[in-house]
This record gives C-alpha cells, structure tokens and sequence, in this order.
C-alpha cells in the first residue's frame, strides 16, 4: 500500500476550508449592507460608503481571527471552529463599523451659513436658513 502523499493532503485540507471562509466573506459583506441599512435613512452614495467601511472592517476582522485560530488549532475539527468564529467576528465587526459609519455620515452641510447638522434626508439647507427663507418668502408673498 502506497504512503498518503502529503501534499494532496494539505491542498485538500485547504480546499475543505476554503469553502466556510469564502462563505464567511460573503455574510460579512452581507453583515455590512444590513449595518448600513439599519442607520439612519441615507442617500445611496452615502449607504455605500457605510456598507464598504463595514465590510473592509469585517473582513480584516475576518482574516485575523481566521488567521489567530488556524494557527492555534489542532486538528481538523478546531480548525472547522476556528474558521466559523472567524465568521461570526467579522459579520458582528462589519454590521456595527457599518452602523456607526452611517451614523455619522447624516450629517450635512449648509449651503448659507456653512454649519453642519443633521437630517434623516438630503438637505442644502440647515433647518435655522430654511425657516428664515420660508419666512421672507410668505413676508413677501403677504406684502405682494
């Protein structure tokens, strides 16, 4: 009976685990996406911004957990463990970078006065500038 080759070995090894990292990519960017969304209603430049920062975060989070636990594992079944808390890290980084990016990404700038505020939806003007604007135009739509 002829010895295993252990080459075919290590490349099957990482065949096998390739498949839950790639999986584990896919719901880290999916993590990130619903992060995203579950900010604060933003133009969909802006959610795409949220969404890539959460899933750049997830995914070097992925990589150094996967990486901190292949290495520390022994043997196949604590490196199938290794790999899906790997996952688990990286889809839990990239929802919360992703909410906290989106949240502040609400903030906008005034297009009179320069100062920056917040709102739920996109506004060229501060809530002080609209009024004052809405105010002189029923002033002068009462004086006219």
């Amino acid at each position: 009976m002829p010895a295993p080759n252990l080459g075919n070995l290590i490349v099957a090894l990482g065949l096998v685990l390739a498949l839950p990292l790639l999986l584990g990519a896919v719901a880290t960017l999916a993590a990130g996406l619903e992060g995203a969304e579950a900010g604060p209603r933003l133009p969909a430049g802006r959610r795409l911004i949220a969404a890539g920062a959460g899933g750049l975060a997830g995914g070097l989070a992925l990589a150094a957990a996967a990486a901190a636990g292949l290495s520390a594992a022994a043997g196949l079944p604590g490196c199938f463990l290794a790999v899906f808390a790997a996952s688990g890290s990286g889809m839990l980084t990239a929802y919360h970078a992703a909410r906290v990016t989106a949240a502040r990404l609400d903030r906008y700038r005034c297009g009179e006065c320069r100062a920056r505020f917040r709102s739920a939806w996109p506004a060229g003007l501060c809530p002080r500038c609209a009024g004052e604007r809405e105010l002189a135009g029923s002033r002068r739509a009462a004086a006219g």
